[in-house]
């Protein structure tokens, strides 16, 4: 199996407090964190709230829409992704 970033021994053994040093370093001002269920892993999506309006304290700038193609859903409400 192929390691990465965060499976090699460096990242494993890093302390809260180093990761915290190291992204003050690099200007962060803020940190937000999300504990993970067990069955969570790189291939499932984060899930963070049920709508978008409860993420308003992220700075992610203008939210656009565009269609999507899923067939997972006939209703046109949830052909929409942001």
């Amino acid at each position: 199996m192929k390691k990465c970033v965060y499976d090699t021994d460096d990242s494993l053994s890093l302390a809260i407090s180093e990761l915290k040093e190291i992204f003050n370093r690099a200007g962060v001002v803020q940190i937000l964190y999300k504990r993970l269920a067990p069955n969570d892993n790189s291939k499932n999506q984060l899930y963070l709230a049920q709508h978008l309006s409860e993420l308003a304290f992220l700075p992610t700038g203008d939210i656009g829409q565009e269609s999507s193609s899923s067939s997972k859903t006939s209703d046109p409400r949830r052909k929409i992704r942001y």
